[in-house]
């Protein structure tokens, strides 16, 4: 399609959002062909047309509400601290003070 300029039908397909950018079609090709890059042109160049996939916004949205696109809790945070990881804060109020000291929108 894209070979075709059927652009709006590109840039509006379920398709670019089911790559996962994993990079293992790219290590195979034996074209060269970077496709993970592909697809991330193409995922940008679908947002900025206004084709955003629901799921591209519901992760957006979690990252604006609380800077990750996961709950932390208590249950995580033990689990780090096994890991010898710090503990992520849970507090959102904490996220909100950044997201308005970043201009995120909040």
């Amino acid at each position: 399609m894209v070979e075709l300029g059927l652009r709006d039908r590109v840039l509006g397909s379920d398709v670019l959002w089911l790559c996962s950018l994993c990079y293992q079609c790219e290590e195979r090709c034996p074209e060269d062909v970077r496709f993970p890059e592909l697809m991330t042109i193409l995922r940008n160049m679908a947002v900025e047309a206004g084709y955003i996939h629901p799921s591209f916004a519901k992760l957006a949205s979690l990252v604006m509400e609380q800077g990750r696109i996961y709950e932390v809790d208590d249950f995580i945070n033990m689990r780090r601290k096994q890991l010898g990881l710090p503990i992520v804060s849970t507090d959102r109020e904490e996220w909100g003070k950044l997201s308005q000291l970043l201009g995120l929108g909040r």
